[in-house]
């Protein structure tokens, strides 16, 4: 019988398990936010309005406009799909939000947040 809370992605073989699952909720949450953000809507079967669709921003401009729009997209899909976690803080670190230093057409999300249930404090970094 298999032990674990869910499959770890990417899908790894574990002797015991057949499959590697998470032992731990922390990794689990991180990972299921990771998926929140990075589906595109329409993406997954059955619930076409899953996923924030980060990749859809690319190439749109670099402004703290497109910024506090994913913000809010975020925190909207943070909100239908991950109750358990509160959303503290979204930063944007790339040229368009005042960091000149730092490479074009390069961008880093941080979204820092709460596990309510567990009481932990956690931070989801996406490099785009």
């Amino acid at each position: 019988m298999a032990i674990g809370l869910s499959p770890s992605l990417p899908l790894g073989i574990d002797p015991r398990n057949g499959y590697s699952l998470h032992q731990d909720m922390v990794p689990m949450v991180l990972q299921n936010f990771k998926m929140v953000v990075l589906t595109s809507p329409g993406e997954r079967a059955m619930n076409p309005h899953f996923g924030v669709g980060l990749k859809h921003y690319l190439f749109e401009p670099d402004t703290p406009v497109t910024h506090a729009d994913i913000k809010s997209i975020i925190i909207a899909q943070a909100n239908e799909y991950l109750p358990y976690i509160k959303i503290e803080k979204i930063e944007f670190k790339s040229q368009g939000a005042g960091n000149s230093q730092l490479t074009p057409n390069y961008t880093n999300v941080k979204i820092k947040f709460r596990i309510v249930p567990l009481q932990t404090d956690e931070v989801l970094d996406l490099n785009l």
